[in-house]
């Protein structure tokens, strides 16, 4: 079987996902096939795989054909380095690269030139490898009341040639509702449904039944974890299976993100944590259209990350077994903390090139309580991999609430204390599972820092694309001062904004924020009364458990070990609330 399967369906093609544009081309009729998609990136497979030698295949019905392969190099011409005149009459024609070393970044791309009709059945790139390991995949999907996305990515999934020759497993971690399941697979299919333990708790018990309960005896080598609200093609499934079976090393292998309600926007490739004593994170592509920010350029370096987010991530079944199953964290952070500790025990995460599928825009969702698991979950991973001391976590905790005090998002930072003193309560709240209570409870906190629009003389109204031209010294002063959150004074500037998640250094001093979401405005007024109220409940909570805080982060270093281990899963997944 191929590495790499070129997408070539002509009702989905796009300029820089699938085609680029023809170079110079001899015949009338031509397809440059490579953009995201369809470029194959050999730097990836010479440090992950060893390989030095490359195949393309082509298979079709063409007459007096001329076939080109082009090898692109960052910020350097085009170069052709293999090309070939062939007849192509339901016929396989092979090009082959031999003793070839690629630098980082390198990418190869395919151009067919006919002068009649050209009629592609399949094209292909096969990287040669001395050594090929068994692979046998199970496919882990945790959905929460996502049906009909659900059950497109499944229906496709099993129409696909990489079902039917990769013959993976498919394990669905059902959280929520399925009214009609009539459409489900017949088979390779397991279903296990279970109270909505979140994310982490859907994932975790893919991994538990694939590595210790049903499925122990199925001889799945290898798990890709995928959310439910993405869309993909299932040619990237054999493209992570191929990894795996050729990688010198057990590895990670990850898929990059492009935005679903705009495909050609790409997000994330790969992460890293930016310090061991926060808890941000940054990706080294450039994030933007692509057409725009050349990142094509800026994948298939092989480059090492700290994790890939699971909304496509794959790993072996022996990784699980060395650094034992995810923290039970419900949602958000649960693959940053997971990736940490693959990294730690020598199972490196990559994100190679020609990976990539689409997920719903974070910048469209309202957060509101899920901050609080983004901070309480933060927190447990700065505490458990890293030895920062009490003084390095309150400072992060202040960190974050003065991030969200600079955006006037008060829910968000009751949150950020709500988070904290859960943190300090100790490791005993991971047993925690009724999370519809308490989900209920937190928006009835943030609730109270939800305002009515209302309508104000302001000076200037302005955008969050013109407030990002603001340039580090007014950053620096913006941090210094904490974007004057905590003076007196009325609001002069009204900022719009369409991205939830926009950064606090945007915001104008003395601004009222308006966040337009789903056809909603949701206005978040400056308000210093409140803001000063909030950092006075912070200090006292603060105060409050700083005696015994180191006492605290040892106990939660100490639970890593439990949280992780297949005894604690199993009563956690089959107990009652």
């Amino acid at each position: 079987m191929p590495d790499f399967r070129c997408i070539l369906d002509p009702n989905i093609d796009s300029e820089l996902l699938y085609r680029e544009q023809p170079v110079d081309p001899i015949h009338p009729i031509h397809i440059h096939l490579g953009g995201l998609f369809n470029s194959f990136y050999p730097y990836d497979w010479l440090e992950i795989a060893g390989s030095k030698s490359f195949k393309i295949n082509i298979v079709g019905a063409i007459q007096g054909t001329t076939i080109s392969i082009f090898l692109h190099t960052p910020k350097a011409p085009l170069q052709i380095i293999k090309q070939q005149d062939a007849t192509l009459a339901d016929e396989e024609i092979e090009l082959t690269l031999t003793d070839f070393f690629p630098k980082p970044g390198q990418r190869l791309t395919c151009q067919i030139e006919s002068s009649r009709p050209i009629d592609l059945e399949s094209v292909s790139w096969t990287a040669i490898s001395n050594s090929v390991r068994e692979v046998k995949l199970g496919i882990v999907i945790c959905t929460y009341n996502n049906e009909a996305r659900l059950k497109q990515n499944i229906q496709q999934l099993i129409a696909s040639e990489t079902w039917a020759e990769d013959k993976p497993i498919l394990i669905l971690i059902n959280n929520g509702e399925i009214k009609d399941e009539s459409w489900f697979p017949d088979k390779r299919f397991y279903k296990f449904d279970q109270e909505n333990l979140g994310g982490s708790g859907g994932f975790g018990r893919g991994i538990y039944e694939t590595v210790y309960g049903t499925l122990k005896d199925e001889g799945i080598t290898h798990i890709i974890l995928m959310d439910d609200d993405v869309c993909f093609h299932p040619e990237i499934i054999g493209s992570a299976a191929a990894f795996h079976k050729k990688s010198r090393q057990p590895v990670v292998i990850g898929g990059s993100m492009l935005k679903l309600d705009d495909p050609t926007w790409l997000h994330e490739a790969g992460s890293h944590l930016n310090s061991i004593h926060g808890i941000a994170t940054s990706t080294d592509i450039p994030i933007g259209l692509i057409e725009k920010t050349e990142a094509l350029d800026y994948l298939g370096k092989a480059t090492q990350y700290d994790y890939n987010a699971w909304w496509f991530c794959s790993l072996p079944t022996d990784a699980v077994r060395a650094v034992g199953l995810p923290l039970p964290l419900f949602l958000h952070g649960d693959d940053i903390e997971y990736g940490i500790r693959l990294k730690a025990n020598g199972f490196p995460t990559y994100c190679p090139g020609g990976i990539s599928l689409w997920h719903e825009s974070f910048e469209g969702k309202r957060l509101t309580w899920m901050r609080y698991f983004d901070c309480r979950n933060g927190l447990i991973r700065l505490t458990t991999h890293s030895d920062n001391t009490k003084n390095e976590v309150i400072t992060e905790v202040h960190r974050l609430f003065q991030r969200f005090i600079m955006k006037n998002d008060y829910g968000a930072c009751a949150m950020v204390i709500d988070a904290y003193k859960d943190f300090c309560s100790g490791p005993k709240i991971l047993y925690h599972k009724d999370f519809s209570n308490q989900i209920n409870q937190l928006n009835q906190l943030y609730s109270k820092y939800m305002y009515s629009l209302v309508e104000s003389d302001y000076t200037r109204t302005i955008n969050d694309t013109s407030a990002k031209k603001a340039n580090k010294l007014l950053k620096w002063l913006k941090k210094l001062t904490v974007n004057m959150a905590y003076l007196k004074g009325k609001s002069h500037t009204l900022l719009i904004t369409k991205n939830t998640r926009y950064e606090w250094w945007v915001v104008p001093y003395y601004a009222d924020i308006i966040v337009v979401n789903k056809g909603e405005n949701f206005f978040f007024p400056r308000d210093y009364k409140t803001a000063r109220k909030l950092r006075v409940e912070l200090k006292e909570i603060t105060n409050q458990h700083s005696d015994n805080l180191d006492q605290t982060i040892n106990r939660w270093r100490d639970h890593m070990e439990l949280f992780t281990s297949p005894d604690f899963w199993a009563k956690y997944l089959y107990s009652s609330k």
